[in-house]
């Protein structure tokens, strides 16, 4: 996979894995943030901002539910990527019936290009979502849980919708899940697909399902959520990786063991959040498939791994 390096479109290290601990979860280069009172150099003032999203990535799914729950299409547009992810430029608009030009009035060929833009010398993946200053040409942040956050709190009074994702008595609590949601769900999937030897695979399996077992409990005890009767963020990390779990990281990643379908909660609970129409919106599976199954980029051969096997209703383990 290509990376940035001092402005440059180059190969990344060769030891490079798809596992969270080396890259695929990660933190965003560009942290600065939007606020009401301008303080910050990135005052709040509406269709001066733009999101740069694929509806193939989780973590960018992340921004375009926010934006849908948050009614602010009309003060904050968008412009989607192509799902395939080329080796010659990375993201790139306008390449196909699944992607759109670049709306943000920059003419942009190539996500990169809004990267070279904001920093000539830039080190780093090029990733999305993006949050772009079209009045100041530069991104502001790229980071998924910043711009749920800026999304949320800073943009509300311009929102069609007065929903509040990120309730100020339950933070801690969201933000504590979230931060084991990104480890253990949203990478532990990449770490199960980066696993280098058997024992590597065990363990990363492990850590996955265990925490999906405590999901599991969770929604049965609290339900109709994970944090009780309010939609909120934490919902919504979770879906976006669970949304992927049985079409994609179950047969790409090798994941073996059990399906998203073995944990009736969770069944439960993605198909609550997809009967909400702003949400279901966002659920592309054309772009999905075509991304993790038709880009220039691949899961390492893993010869002398055995996955799981996967639980089946009608089968039983011979004894002996």
């Amino acid at each position: 996979m290509k990376y940035l390096i001092d402005g440059k479109w180059t190969d990344g290290p060769p030891s490079q894995s798809v596992s969270s601990e080396q890259g695929v979860v990660h933190r965003g280069s560009f942290r600065r943030r939007v606020t009401r009172d301008g303080s910050s150099g990135f005052p709040i003032e509406p269709n001066r901002y733009h999101l740069y999203v694929s509806h193939a990535c989780p973590f960018s799914q992340r921004a375009t539910i926010v934006w849908a729950l948050t009614g602010l299409a009309e003060v904050l547009d968008l412009s989607i990527l192509d799902p395939r992810w080329v080796q010659s430029d990375g993201w790139v608009f306008g390449t196909s019936a699944l992607s759109t030009n670049d709306n943000g009035g920059s003419g942009f060929a190539s996500l990169r290009q809004a990267y070279l833009a904001s920093d000539a010398k830039f080190t780093g993946r090029v990733s999305v979502p993006v949050l772009w200053d079209k009045a100041m040409r530069t991104i502001v942040n790229n980071e998924s849980l910043d711009i749920i956050g800026m999304l949320n709190d800073e943009f509300a009074p311009l929102g069609a919708v007065k929903s509040d994702l990120y309730p100020g008595p339950l933070r801690a609590t969201i933000d504590a899940l979230n931060d084991r949601t990104n480890r253990l769900l949203a990478g532990g999937v990449y770490d199960v697909a980066g696993a280098e030897s058997q024992a590597a695979y065990d363990l990363a399996t492990g850590r996955l399902f265990g925490f999906l077992d405590e999901l599991e409990q969770t929604l049965g005890e609290r339900g109709p959520f994970l944090l009780g009767g309010t939609i909120t963020i934490a919902d919504v990390l979770v879906f976006t990786a669970l949304v992927r779990f049985d079409p994609v990281y179950v047969p790409l990643f090798r994941i073996g063991g059990r399906r998203l379908a073995d944990f009736p909660a969770l069944t439960a609970f993605v198909r609550r959040l997809f009967e909400i129409p702003e949400i279901a919106e966002t659920v592309r599976f054309d772009h999905i498939l075509a991304h993790y199954f038709d880009s220039d980029w691949s899961i390492p051969p893993r010869r002398g791994i055995v996955p799981n096997l996967t639980h089946m209703t009608w089968h039983k383990a011979p004894r002996g």
